[in-house]
């Protein structure tokens, strides 16, 4: 606010304030000088009616003295004294405000003077009432005529008339100068208004023109606010939505009718927390202004960053009364500064991880593997004679071959692994969470079965591409990003050397394993394709009765090229590579076919027993595929057992004994394998829903001579008898061993003591032959 407006407005303001004091001025002074001029009527008028009135009597007496002396006998003496009488108590009440004649009475104490003219009225009225009364009741006296004796009253009467008449004109006189008085002050007031009128309407001219020069700025303003491409949005000090441009309108999808009464707060997106509107809030009430990056929720739902700059409106009295704010959109900012950090870390061409970006992550990898003591493994892929195509057909078909190589290569990798653009024709694999150095030659093996087949290229062009990989492992190859790199280039360079499209680790060990390994897992998938797979079982042997209960079911593979295999060498193998879920699913299937041809045949036994893989347990599905084999082959489930290890149920976590109780809903046999091996946990033994406990092999080797075994195992039998369970030993080779089991209260055995597992024809031939094999024991 300038000094002008302020000097104006308190010019205009004591203006006011005069006006309004002089024009209560003037109506106290005129209210008063009305009530001192109906004083002074009252004051002069009053006495002088009582003086006409004692006057009135005098002379009505002196007319009833006149007629009574003629001898009119309808007037009588009493009739003149009465008069006389009325005119003295008026006379009297003229200086007695306490007498009241004629509805009125005096206001004001009377004057000396008018006491003293009143007195002498009175006394010249007592002299007349004597006289006129002597001369009535005296008919024949004689002396003054009537009129004479009246005369001194009517001078009387006429001194007070004077008195009375003096003082009214004096406090005429006083009023007057009053009215004089308040007709300059309605002058004066006169004056001020005239002045206020003058001034009003200068102040309006002024206004006015001030009032067009506003609204010539507001509506600059307003096409300004309109034709920016800034967002504009004005709310009141409750931050209610008044007023937005359209350009606030373009940015966040709404229409005006829905904004405004709104809330400003239907654009918070929950991005940010309370504190940081608190800040802001605390920012306008110390500064009057704030400004940062604040993420809106449009109406579509969709968050946009907007640069926000706030600024507070205060009133005439300094309060704020509004808030400015305005919005700069800053998608495209955003999406510039994405770009820009993205061409810093991706290729451009493939949009895979540069080398940059690979290094951060094997760093990454590296410590994550530190910590859960796991390994990374770094292939380093390179494309053979990647240069003859770029000579022959040009580099725009070498980079679509590029394109087209990197896209089938993120078809072949895990999500958690990483795939990027080493440099011109090389292409880097991190594998993370690696526990074989094995499992990286399965990715290389299928990353160079991947180049068997052609690339078709968007141009139209059909090539056929052959790659040389190289791969070091953490820890044993190195413990830096820039170590393990430098080896997987190097074990790239010696697969080269080697002749192409093959590859290599950085250790000339772990490549002849890795060799070795990939022909094992070869053998594996011929043998689950082509059915080279049988099953052996070996007997379960009562302790008490010596009778042959049933068997495990134990899987083999039928030797038809190479050295023989155990199951001790390709069972780890195939549960690495996720062979041993077909696996299973087959020696489930084939073990009840097996079970329920016996029992077609009359053979009876109490139970098959087949083991579950932890890999099985962990990739879930099993209760599902175990419902299917028994309605499939018919096999009564309570003749089939399932073993299970401590350890693969625990891959099962906390969901362990509902899993558990669901297989027990099968109608199945439950074991535990390998009991006293694994981290064995007593309160989940006691909810599991399990018939079985089985001693390890490991326990029973050296009975009864080893004390610490000796005690382990009695402990486990005594275990298994508290919860009622029944126990079985497995690897029992020696009668010493079956009668210390015996002696211990063990249910059942197996082992070589009784029999190695054995084809089904034998097993058949030796243990069913009899029906007498399948007494329970």
């Amino acid at each position: 606010m300038t000094g002008e407006v302020v000097w104006r407005r308190l010019i205009g303001r004591g203006l006011l304030l005069a006006v309004v004091g002089l024009a209560a001025s003037v109506l106290l002074l005129m209210a008063w000088s009305s009530m001192r001029w109906d004083a002074a009527l009252r004051e002069s008028v009053v006495p002088l009616d009582r003086l006409a009135q004692s006057r009135y009597h005098a002379s009505e007496a002196q007319v009833f003295t006149e007629r009574l002396l003629r001898g009119d006998r309808s007037v009588s003496v009493e009739l003149v004294l009465a008069s006389l009488q009325r005119a003295r108590h008026a006379g009297r009440s003229i200086i007695e405000p306490e007498t009241a004649l004629a509805g009125m009475s005096l206001g004001r104490t009377p004057s000396e003077k008018l006491m003293r003219s009143v007195g002498e009225y009175l006394a010249a009225l007592d002299q007349v009432t004597a006289e006129v009364e002597t001369r009535v009741r005296q008919t024949a006296a004689g002396g003054l005529s009537l009129r004479q004796i009246h005369a001194p009253l009517q001078q009387a009467g006429l001194a007070v008339e004077t008195v009375l008449l003096a003082e009214l004109a004096h406090r005429r006189a006083t009023l007057r100068e009053i009215d004089m008085l308040n007709t300059l002050l309605v002058a004066a007031l006169a004056l001020l208004l005239i002045l206020l009128r003058y001034r009003a309407d200068v102040l309006e001219t002024t206004a006015k023109r001030e009032q067009e020069r506003s609204d010539q700025r507001i509506r600059l303003h307003a096409r300004a606010l309109e034709g920016t491409r800034d967002g504009v949005m004005v709310t009141d000090a409750d931050e209610r939505i008044l007023s937005v441009n359209r350009a606030f309108l373009n940015i966040t999808g709404y229409t005006e009718d829905v904004l405004i009464g709104a809330s400003s707060h239907v654009l918070r997106s929950g991005h940010h927390d309370a504190a940081f509107y608190r800040a802001m809030r605390a920012a306008l009430v110390r500064d009057g202004h704030w400004q940062g990056e604040v993420w809106c929720r449009l109406r579509n739902g969709e968050m946009c960053p907007q640069w926000v700059s706030v600024s507070a409106v205060d009133d005439d009295d300094g309060r704020t009364s509004h808030y400015v704010a305005v919005f700069t959109d800053m998608s495209q900012v955003h999406q510039f500064e994405a770009r820009v950090e993205h061409l810093a870390q991706y290729d451009p061409l493939t949009d895979l991880p540069n080398r940059l970006l690979i290094g951060h992550r094997l760093a990454h990898s590296i410590e994550a593997a530190r910590r859960d003591g796991t390994g990374v493994a770094v292939l380093f892929i390179d494309l053979d004679r990647f240069k003859h195509i770029n000579d022959a057909l040009g580099h725009d078909c070498g980079d679509l071959l590029l394109t087209e190589v990197a896209r089938r290569l993120q078809g072949r990798i895990r999500r958690e692994d990483t795939l990027g653009r080493y440099g011109a024709d090389e292409f880097v694999l991190l594998i993370e969470q690696v526990h074989d150095a094995s499992e990286a030659a399965t990715v290389a093996r299928d990353i160079l079965a991947m180049f068997n087949e052609p690339f078709a290229l968007s141009n139209g062009e059909v090539l056929y591409a052959k790659a040389s990989i190289g791969i070091s492992v953490y820890p044993g190859d190195g413990e830096t990003a820039a170590e393990l790199l430098r080896d997987a280039d190097a074990a790239m360079d010696r697969a080269k050397r080697d002749g192409r499209s093959i590859f290599r680790y950085y250790s000339e060990d772990l490549t002849r394993a890795a060799n070795t390994r990939l022909a094992l897992e070869s053998r594996l998938r011929r043998a689950l394709d082509e059915g080279g797979f049988r099953m052996h079982y070996q007997p379960l042997v009562c302790l008490r009765t010596g009778r042959v209960l049933g068997a495990e079911a134990l899987v083999r593979l039928t030797v038809t090229d190479g050295p023989p295999i155990g199951p001790g060498e390709f069972i780890p193998v195939m549960e690495d590579n996720g062979m041993i879920v077909e696996l299973g699913r087959w020696v489930q299937r084939e073990v009840c076919r097996q079970g329920k041809a016996w029992l077609d045949a009359g053979y009876q036994f109490d139970l098959l027993a087949v083991n579950l893989s932890p890999e099985e347990v962990r990739r879930g599905g099993v209760v599902e595929q175990l419902r299917d084999v028994l309605a499939e082959t018919g096999f009564p489930p309570e003749r089939f057992e399932i073993e299970i290890t401590e350890s693969g149920l625990m891959q099962r976590g906390e969901d362990a004994v509902e899993f558990m109780h669901q297989l027990k809903s099968l109608g199945i046999r439950l074991a535990i394998d390998d009991f006293g091996t694994g981290y064995s946990s007593l309160s989940y033994l006691k909810r599991f829903p399990v018939n079985k406990l089985k001693i390890d092999r490991s326990f029973i080797m050296a009975l009864p001579q080893d004390q610490s075994d000796a005690q382990l195992t009695t402990t486990i039998i005594e275990l298994a008898r508290n919860l009622g369970l029944r126990v079985l030993a497995e690897g029992v080779e020696t009668a010493e061993q079956q009668r210390f089991l015996a002696a211990r209260g063990c249910d059942v055995y197996q082992g070589y003591l009784c029999s190695p597992p054995v084809p089904p024809e034998r097993f058949e031939q030796a243990f069913l032959a009899s029906p007498r094999a399948a007494a329970t024991g």
